[in-house]
């Protein structure tokens, strides 16, 4: 047995409730340790000068007075706090704040949905060379400017091909050779 379980048992064993086995193996534990006799004397006092306390008699309709105060209470306790005014149980700022935070939800759900597509042209524009040529003014362009257009594009793909590579292979030698 531990020092937790022993203080579990305490009330168990004060009050003779403990089973046989259990009651062998609290004192086993009791008389190994001082501290824990010194524990129960102290419960024990503690008990009997409670049990010696003048004892006190209340009004008989002490608790039904107690419960009708414990109601009135409660019920005016809201009022009193808020001011007696509640919206669908939240007091006016409370109301006023979840109601902007409601609205701002629907912003961020319609701006991240966005039925119209505007969103899907935006990316195109930044990811494709020819959304970003249909971007353009395309009504001011003549032929000549749009060949202009076409030409300046950068096209990754093609650029990083064109390249010249460098031959090392006479320059590598390996130890073992």
């Amino acid at each position: 047995m531990n020092r937790y379980q022993f203080e579990d048992l305490i009330s168990e064993y004060i009050d003779n409730q403990l089973p046989l086995q259990k009651r062998k193996e609290f004192e086993l534990y009791l008389n190994g340790n001082p501290d824990a006799k010194a524990k129960i004397q102290s419960v024990q006092s503690i008990l009997y000068k409670i049990k010696r306390l003048p004892k006190k008699k209340a009004n008989l309709r002490f608790n039904e007075k107690l419960m009708d105060r414990l109601k009135l209470d409660s019920s005016h306790n809201k009022r009193r706090l808020y001011g007696g005014k509640l919206f669908f149980g939240f007091t006016p700022i409370n109301a006023t704040l979840m109601a902007g935070l409601l609205v701002a939800f629907i912003i961020i759900i319609v701006n991240i949905v966005n039925p119209s597509g505007e969103l899907e042209i935006m990316q195109k524009q930044f990811y494709t060379n020819e959304t970003a040529y249909k971007k353009q003014n395309t009504e001011n362009l003549k032929l000549e400017n749009v060949n202009d257009t076409l030409n300046n594009i950068v096209n990754s793909k093609s650029d990083s091909i064109k390249k010249n590579k460098k031959d090392y292979s006479e320059k590598i030698k390996f130890v073992n050779d």
